[in-house]
């Protein structure tokens, strides 16, 4: 058997209307600090996940220089999930799935208010390696979870965004695409023609 995950509800419905007061990046340190429950909120949590993401950094950019001196080219050298599919693990998915029809409008605008910003979070990586190719996990908005006409509504534009700041940086994306796409493959098309990896 496929092993199974019990959902925990870590972000709250009030954490998007803090995300817009705040701003994705000082929203989601805090979030990434909760996740671990010997850090403290506020700042001291947030600079001790910034340390952590530093060291990751480094980490990746020796992981790729030891694969590459010996002639091994990494799959990708950073990876991030697309708004919509990030907050659907952080609610979970019942709580997601009912916001989704609740306050749609509020979803959607932190989702705007957080695409650059994981944009560049994503970055980071790939200018310390020079890499080429980035990893994009839309595993949430596939049709197992949602309908045609939601992802349509709430997820596409933010994927399409996605793969195209990366090729327009020379990037490939990478697009790691959990679950049950076919449906809404010919979406596909819309993305910049034979510059992504799926």
């Amino acid at each position: 058997e496929l092993f199974q995950l019990i959902e925990e509800e870590v972000m709250q419905r009030a954490d998007y209307e803090r995300l817009l007061t705040v701003g994705y990046n000082q929203w989601s340190m805090d979030y990434f600090a909760s996740l671990q429950s010997n850090l403290s909120a506020g700042w001291a949590g947030r600079t001790i996940v910034t340390f952590q993401f530093i060291k990751m950094a480094l980490r990746i950019r020796g992981n790729a220089a030891r694969l590459e001196r010996r002639g091994i080219l990494p799959a990708f050298y950073s990876a991030g999930y697309p708004p919509f599919d990030f907050f659907s693990l952080a609610r979970s998915i019942n709580k997601f799935s009912l916001e989704l029809y609740d306050c749609p409008e509020l979803v959607q605008k932190a989702c705007e208010a957080s695409l650059d910003p994981i944009l560049a979070t994503m970055m980071q990586p790939l200018r310390a390696t020079n890499g080429k190719r980035v990893c994009i996990y839309p595993m949430r908005c596939s049709a197992t979870f949602i309908s045609q006409k939601m992802f349509e509504k709430m997820a596409l534009e933010h994927l399409k965004h996605m793969a195209e700041f990366f090729v327009n940086q020379g990037i490939t994306p990478i697009l790691h695409c959990d679950a049950n796409w076919n449906p809404l493959l010919h979406y596909f098309r819309e993305l910049p023609r034979a510059s992504c990896i799926l």
